[in-house]
């Protein structure tokens, strides 16, 4: 089941993703934003890209790419 729709979900880079102390950060408007990790997907993506929806700095999901 898809947790965004083609407005507000994007691919994101390496390099725009990290792990930190307190879990996944994505670089979203130009600031590191924590996933809660209710929001990751327990499915891979079927490009092999990560992705991460969001409305703002608001993150609705994350999906790790399959090579994650």
């Amino acid at each position: 089941m898809s947790c965004c729709n083609q407005s507000d979900c994007r691919p994101v880079e390496a390099i725009d993703m990290r792990f930190a102390e307190h879990g996944l950060e994505v670089r979203v408007e130009g600031e590191w934003v924590t996933v809660e990790p209710q929001r990751i997907r327990p499915y891979s993506a079927p490009d092999l890209n990560s992705h991460v929806c969001h409305i703002g700095k608001n993150i609705l999901c994350f999906v790790f790419g399959g090579g994650a």
